[in-house]
């Protein structure tokens, strides 16, 4: 199903003011999709990252955890077997992150782009994935 990408969608999902339908398909989608390993496309709706953090501290604590480590901590986050992205691209011309995955950003390299999101097409795409490949990550060293 779609050349092999996996959807996940993450946020508040469960807010009243989402169509059950809505949540339907989302799920649906997920479930229809989630063998697949070439690509994972996330969709934030109705995220927030500090809502994330927020959520995952309190289920750590719920759950008495002795000891908070990385590892303890990211297996309560939305999507705790998803790598860190590799690539952030904003669009529009932002240039802030917008509370979006604080957490997962930390060695991200970031793209901002002046092209509106519906405007952002394949082409835009591969340029952002050319500039992307000729950049050298360092993961924090200098």
């Amino acid at each position: 199903m779609i050349k092999g990408v996996r959807f996940h969608f993450i946020g508040d999902l469960e807010d009243n003011r989402i169509p059950d339908e809505n949540k339907f398909l989302m799920n649906e989608t997920e479930q229809l999709t989630k063998n697949n390993k070439k690509l994972n496309l996330v969709f934030a709706f109705n995220y927030g990252s500090r809502k994330e953090i927020h959520d995952a501290y309190t289920k750590l604590n719920k759950n008495s955890i002795d000891q908070l480590d990385e590892e303890s901590f990211r297996a309560n986050l939305l999507l705790p077997e998803m790598p860190d992205p590799d690539l952030l691209i904003r669009t529009a011309g932002e240039k802030r992150v917008s509370n979006f995955l604080l957490y997962q950003l930390s060695y991200t390299e970031l793209m901002f782009v002046d092209t509106l999101w519906p405007d952002f097409d394949e082409k835009e795409l591969d340029s952002a994935v050319d500039e992307f490949q000729n950049r050298v990550r360092k993961y924090g060293n200098a």
